[in-house]
């Protein structure tokens, strides 16, 4: 994909089609009262025959389909046969108390520091809503609040685990928080109480089995947004070995003391 000109391109279909995935970003994140602008990497990609009618080029926060990019993006963006280009995500976040109200979103493309229309400078920060187009924020947060092992990361979600790595570009001795899901996983683990934790499509591993109880209204095909730390302990080319854990509840992650 070449780029004909850096600028930020609106991001659409995050207050629609892709709320719940964007609300999850907001959930999981550490928000003041007021409007906020949450910034994480991400990349973009040729959209596929399964896309809504958007536009040609989807945008993806850890694997998770987050919106597209509008038709407007024809004229400055080529495609090519990688279909891949890394870019950074802005998406616009109101808390109200308890409530948040999900806002506009920009993409930039490329490896370039962005230079976005709204920022936390006084000059450039939006203060006002008004003349914005938003939605409420899906999902609500887990009441259990606390930080979890993750397990399997090693051993039966291991393959799973090295595909996230490598789509992330981790690197040995790297540890990162991102974005994740936990839901029912009973088939996956031949577990009926398994708790799978999910980045994007990939099933990475659960929680231990002693944790699952405290999650009891974790049913059917809900999920639940939480905060993922990866702690990348070693890599090689066809295999990692990472310590996971996850933070439920929203907040500020305390990773000081992983349940056990």
């Amino acid at each position: 994909m070449s780029l004909r000109k850096l600028r930020p391109y609106a991001v659409t279909g995050g207050l629609t089609y892709q709320r719940p995935a964007v609300s999850d970003l907001a959930r999981t994140a550490i928000l003041h009262e007021g409007i906020n602008l949450l910034e994480h990497a991400a990349t973009v990609t040729i959209r596929h025959e399964d896309s809504p009618m958007y536009g040609e080029f989807a945008v993806r926060v850890a694997g998770e389909l987050v919106g597209y990019l509008d038709s407007s993006t024809r004229g400055y963006l080529e495609p090519d046969p990688r279909f891949r280009h890394p870019a950074r995500y802005q998406v616009m976040v109101v808390r109200e108390g308890d409530v948040l109200t999900i806002g506009p979103a920009y993409a930039w493309i490329g490896k370039d520091e962005p230079a976005w229309i709204y920022t936390d400078d006084s000059a450039t920060h939006p203060e006002k809503r008004s003349g914005k187009k938003f939605a409420p924020a899906t999902v609500e947060a887990s009441k259990v609040k606390g930080a979890f092992p993750v397990a399997g990361t090693n051993t039966s979600r291991a393959d799973s685990m090295l595909k996230v790595v490598k789509r992330l570009e981790l690197t040995e001795g790297e540890t990162v928080e991102i974005p994740a899901v936990i839901e029912r996983r009973p088939h996956e683990f031949g577990q009926n109480e398994a708790i799978g934790v999910r980045v994007g499509d990939d099933v990475i591993g659960k929680l231990w089995g002693i944790h699952a109880p405290a999650f009891g209204d974790l049913r059917g095909d809900r999920t639940v947004p939480v905060v993922l730390r990866l702690e990348v302990r070693n890599l090689w080319d066809n295999g990692v070995r990472v310590v996971g854990a996850i933070w439920s509840g929203g907040g500020t992650t305390n990773w000081t003391n992983i349940a056990s």
